[in-house]
């Protein structure tokens, strides 16, 4: 026998907030660089919203997951050669290493991915 659930009570409102910022200098010794910043925010979630039961008993209680936050810097060079232009860009996604549970059931986690350092090169003819 599963439990009923008050169909009254509101799942709770998926906040979010994004942010991205870039600078990049056009002249003087640092032109052709650019620095930036990508920042991220979401309102934690229910985990076992309104308890998880079997049989009338409670297995998992509800909790509320923490918020999860990311924050990403990247910079980046472009420089041209004759008519070959050559972009290089480090990128550090998570640059906290907040590592979080963002599933919706205690049974099957949702981790956030960990701090990842990328390097990329672009050539344009």
């Amino acid at each position: 026998k599963f439990r009923e659930f008050d169909e009254s009570i509101a799942a709770p409102r998926n906040y979010r907030l994004s942010l991205v910022t870039r600078y990049t200098f056009k002249e003087g010794r640092l032109k052709g660089l650019g620095i930036g910043l990508s920042a991220r925010w979401r309102k934690g979630k229910f985990i076992n919203q309104n308890g998880f039961y079997i049989a009338d008993e409670l297995v998992f209680e509800e909790i509320l997951a923490e918020d999860d936050y990311t924050i990403n810097p990247f910079i980046k060079y472009t420089r041209k050669f004759g008519k070959v232009s050559w972009t290089g860009q480090l990128n550090i996604d998570n640059l906290f290493d907040r590592v979080t549970n963002q599933g919706r059931i205690s049974r099957y986690t949702r981790l956030t991915n960990p701090r990842v350092i990328s390097f990329t090169n672009t050539l344009s003819f």
